[in-house]
């Protein structure tokens, strides 16, 4: 995945001004995996920047969420999270 993203970058050389590729990439929240944490875990172990969650999941709605806790989780990680809500 690691080669894919770079090569992908470097043929377009999109960079921002420090250097650093100017596209994140990241991943939809698994259900498969143990809630937030353990998405926020593969996320950093894949090497990617962010999760997407997704609000149409009950788990993640807004009132089911820790503002708290996903700001322990951007830092322990190094990544961001993402939000979506479709119809």
């Amino acid at each position: 995945m690691t080669n894919v993203k770079h090569m992908c970058l470097d043929e377009y050389k999109i960079k921002r001004k420090d250097g650093e590729p100017m596209l994140d990439f990241g991943m939809p929240t698994l259900l498969e995996l143990d809630g937030l944490e353990a998405n926020a875990k593969f996320c950093h172990e894949l090497g990617l920047k962010f999760v997407e969650i997704n609000m149409n999941v009950p788990d993640f709605q807004v009132e089911a969420l820790d503002r708290g806790h996903l700001l322990e989780l951007m830092e322990q990680y190094k990544i961001y999270f993402t939000f979506s809500y479709g119809r």
